[in-house]
């Protein structure tokens, strides 16, 4: 057996340890959108006036949206309650158990107007044959009024979101490009860590314009949903 002197296993040793710092790194993942800020629905904040308008915009339009979701579904569960289901039952059973309903009430219409000065549109339900409703069928109208005009002012709303949602996210991808120069005296750290919340935020925007497209579409189907069922339905007994 060859024995190896102690210098010689010493400069093997250190050749190793520059060949193992040669290898190349595998970098590590980015964090994912959920460790940034504004993928946990927070607003972020850099210090500059420009970039806090801009990640305060993306926060305002992220709660439209998160408020819109929750406005849909409470318009339909006080409908669901009053047909005797649960405030949970989704809109095609809540339409089915209306339909249901209906031939047992007087005839009834839904009436839309159109949006004036700004303002979004609105709807009246009314008694096909005029006169003065019986308290249950008042305040069966009342409801279905008041889930029509909820469901047609979020369509309204949600109608301009993408829009507003692409207008931003050109704006981010503008200033993303001067973080560096913006914030040249930061450490490379906070500049990286704006870097993540701009690309965060593009997620963001991608995913709230989808959602308000597919909320303003179910709202606005369900407001005509009603009125084709109050067309065809009731008895029109007074």
């Amino acid at each position: 057996m060859i024995k190896m002197a102690p210098s010689r296993r010493w400069f093997l040793f250190l050749c190793m340890l520059n060949l193992v710092g040669c290898l190349p790194r595998h970098p590590s993942p980015p964090p994912s959108i959920e460790e940034t800020a504004v993928g946990q629905g927070e607003r972020f904040e850099t210090g500059l006036t420009v970039y806090d308008e801009y990640f305060s915009t993306v926060h305002q339009l992220h709660g439209e949206v998160v408020n819109a979701e929750r406005q849909e579904t409470d318009a339909i569960s006080t409908l669901a309650s009053v047909l005797d289901l649960l405030p949970t039952a989704p809109a095609a059973q809540v339409l089915r158990k209306l339909r249901e309903r209906l031939p047992t009430l007087p005839a009834m219409e839904l009436v839309t107007h159109d949006p004036i000065q700004g303002k979004p549109p609105s709807a009246t339900v009314r008694l096909v044959h005029r006169g003065w409703p019986k308290e249950n069928v008042k305040s069966m109208m009342l409801v279905l009024e008041a889930s029509a005009n909820a469901n047609l002012d979020i369509a309204w709303r949600m109608k301009e979101i993408p829009e507003r949602c692409q207008r931003m996210s050109d704006v981010g991808k503008e200033l993303i490009h001067t973080v560096e120069h913006d914030f040249a005296r930061e450490p490379m750290e906070r500049r990286d860590q704006i870097r993540r919340e701009f690309e965060a935020s593009f997620q963001i925007l991608g995913g709230m314009a989808a959602s308000a497209e597919e909320i303003h579409q179910r709202t606005q189907g369900f407001t005509k949903d009603l009125e084709q069922a109050l067309t065809v339905s009731g008895s029109g007994i007074e």
